[in-house]
């Protein structure tokens, strides 16, 4: 008669194996599609992207941005008098629900502005696609309705044209290189 105990050993290990499975967050699927956009689209990614939505682009509306992992940062800026708090989801978290890959992303606003950002200010600086300035909406008039912004204010090393350069605003594409 054959022992239990491999047996039991065996089912633990599966067991453990799909728990971990199952707490993996729905982003790590890279060959999962996105919800399509029941909104205005206000954000195509497109280039290294895995999860996609159509037409091998990730399209999101604001209410999809605005559903994913929030930052804030307080900081001055060249364009605003005074301290300013934007609102935003992190770029790291925006890159990651998309699946991205690549060196860089090249941003282009809607008046065709663009700018290249190394995809490791995503990580390093903090960096985030802002949506609200002073808790209300952006609107495209005032910079809106996506706009980078780096806490210039916590890191001298970021208040230069570098910087400010890569803080486009009126942000509608990004492609990943």
């Amino acid at each position: 008669m054959q022992s239990a105990a491999p047996r039991r050993h065996v089912l633990r290990l599966v067991a453990t194996a799909l728990a971990a499975v199952a707490a993996l967050p729905a982003t790590a699927h890279a060959d999962e599609t996105l919800q399509a956009p029941s909104g205005r689209v206000v954000l195509t990614l497109s280039g290294r992207v895995a999860r996609t939505n159509g037409e091998g682009a990730a399209r999101l509306d604001m209410a999809m941005i605005e559903a994913m992992e929030r930052a804030t940062v307080a900081t001055r800026t060249p364009w605003y008098d005074g301290e300013q708090v934007f609102e935003g989801v992190p770029l790291r978290a925006l890159l990651r629900e998309v699946g991205a890959s690549g060196q860089k992303l090249v941003v282009r606003a809607l008046n065709n502005y663009m700018t290249e950002i190394p995809l490791a200010d995503a990580e390093a600086r903090g960096a985030i696609l802002a949506y609200r300035r002073n808790g209300e909406p952006m609107p495209v008039r005032d910079k809106g309705p996506l706009f980078v912004i780096y806490p210039y204010s916590s890191d001298r090393a970021l208040q230069n044209e570098v910087y400010y350069g890569r803080s486009a605003w009126q942000v509608s594409r990004i492609a990943v290189e």
